[in-house]
């Protein structure tokens, strides 16, 4: 501050304490390692939908699951393009199910998808919970699980496999049983 022929005669100052923040960004950023590591260690994707307009937001995992580079552009078109369509009808009725006001917003379903660029044929768990606003359905954050060789964890492909290889030595078994019986 200064007086009227311009000296200095005095000064002001304003201070914060900022600890309070810093501590919560410290422990925010702790938690997002921590889920992180949790995220990485099971081999989810995470990716997130909004329904009013229409966006996708995808992890490099589930660009991957759908047989795309790590920098390809998305969106529900290309999405769906990629669903098995014998699998289509239940992962939309599952989508609705979701996101009918009266039920819970839970989603959980297991469909197959053929990868965009390599063909390959994937399972894929997937599970979220849609976010309601104003009393609509606004989309929601969701994560996947797919066949990640090598990961251990537990995936809808290597299960699917798993089952079908079963059931196909049950019926290999069957008639050696059989004649053993008869014998």
């Amino acid at each position: 501050m200064k007086d009227k022929d311009g000296r200095v005669i005095g000064a002001s100052k304003i201070a914060r304490n900022i600890t309070e923040r810093l501590y919560a960004q410290r422990a925010l950023r702790e938690s997002e390692s921590r889920l992180q590591a949790a995220v990485d260690l099971v081999g989810l994707s995470v990716y997130s939908w909004d329904l009013s307009a229409g966006t996708v937001e995808w992890d490099e995992r589930t660009k991957a699951i759908w047989g795309l580079p790590p920098e390809a552009e998305v969106d529900l078109a290309l999405a769906r393009s990629a669903i098995h369509p014998d699998d289509l009808p239940r992962l939309d009725a599952s989508i609705a199910r979701a996101n009918d006001l009266q039920g819970a917003g839970i989603f959980h379903v297991e469909f197959r998808v053929i990868g965009i660029s390599d063909g390959l044929e994937r399972w894929v768990s997937s599970c979220g919970k849609t976010t309601f606003v104003d009393g609509k359905a606004r989309g929601g954050r969701w994560s996947r699980s797919r066949d990640h060789p090598g990961e251990a964890r537990r995936d809808a492909s290597a299960r699917k496999r798993s089952a079908a290889a079963g059931r196909r030595r049950s019926r290999e078994a069957r008639p050696l049983c059989m004649e053993s019986a008869n014998q």
